[in-house]
């Protein structure tokens, strides 16, 4: 008995359909990547990291201490700026005087003593930085102890020129004929250098006490730059 033939509807419906062609299937989301929803919305971004890492990061807050902060480290950074001239011009001296303190003590002197002025400036001036809160107190004894360094220098000087021998003294001996013409020039020249020194030492002791004031004025904003700001920012803040 032949086989009967199946329909052509029976034929199609036992067709492969792994032959057919299938939709897409849609990529896993990877991390901190959302999938597309129904409605086809893009993926929402990752967000930021809260480790105070860029700005983005910050918080309204931080943000508000931070602009707080710099407003009161303004008067230390003044401060530093003027350490740093001070403590450069201490530093050019002391090199300007170093080939006369190999011919006389009056050039050791001056070479020692601007040398030494400058290193505990400098130092100062990193403790400052550092946000040390004796650094105000620190300069301004440095600055005392160059005062003092300025009056010696003066005083030994003035002492020098009006207790000394004439300037003139080597010329009157080799030409004792020209003894008599030199002489009142030579007093002149004493008094004028002694009242030169004098006017130098009164200029510097105001000076420095000016200076020394203004070091002990920056105790006040570095106290309460100290204590008004937060942690985070006394760490950006220091070197």
């Amino acid at each position: 008995m032949s086989e009967r033939a199946n329909p052509p509807g029976d034929r199609a419906d036992k067709t492969d359909m792994s032959a057919l062609p299938q939709a897409p299937t849609p990529p896993e989301a990877g991390p901190g990547v959302a999938p597309h929803d129904q409605g086809g919305s893009p993926p929402t971004a990752p967000p930021p990291p809260a480790d105070g890492g860029s700005p983005d990061a910050l918080t309204p807050e931080m943000r508000a201490q931070f602009a707080a902060a710099r407003e009161a480290y303004r008067p230390l950074r003044r401060a530093l700026r003027v350490v740093t001239f001070s403590a450069w011009s201490l530093a050019v001296f002391a090199g300007l005087s170093l080939p006369f303190a190999l011919f006389s003590f009056k050039g050791l002197f001056i070479a020692t003593g601007l040398t030494v002025c400058a290193v505990f400036e400098f130092r100062g001036r990193r403790a400052l930085r550092r946000l040390d809160p004796t650094a105000p107190g620190k300069l301004a004894l440095n600055q005392l102890v160059f005062t003092g360094f300025i009056a010696v220098y003066c005083l030994w000087s003035a002492a020098t020129a009006w207790f000394g021998p004439s300037p003139y003294a080597a010329a009157i001996a080799a030409n004792p004929e020209i003894g008599e013409m030199l002489e009142p020039f030579a007093d002149t020249i004493r008094h004028v250098t002694v009242a030169a020194y004098g006017i130098v030492l009164f200029v510097g002791v105001v000076y420095q006490a000016l200076v020394i004031r203004y070091y002990l004025t920056r105790r006040k904003p570095l106290e309460r730059y100290l204590n008004q700001t937060p942690a985070w920012v006394l760490e950006l803040h220091r070197p």
